[in-house]
């Protein structure tokens, strides 16, 4: 699974405890697109949700705590 660096910067301000729209207001997006950048990340692993794919995507080394 490759991942975009806005993507990753995304998924790691999550896991740094920020929420969606922290986060989204900290890249200077809007919730909206957020949300849409990570619908293909949650495809591609075949999970229903942005947690899920955090967790897969740490196991296989792509993001880190």
């Amino acid at each position: 699974m490759r991942i975009t660096a806005r993507q990753k910067e995304l998924l790691q301000l999550m896991i740094e405890g920020f929420t969606l729209h922290e986060a989204a207001k900290l890249m200077c997006i809007s919730p909206k697109t957020a949300t849409n950048s990570l619908i293909p990340v949650r495809k591609s692993l075949n999970v229903p949700t942005t947690q899920q794919a955090i967790m897969l995507l740490l196991r296989a080394g792509k993001l880190k705590l």
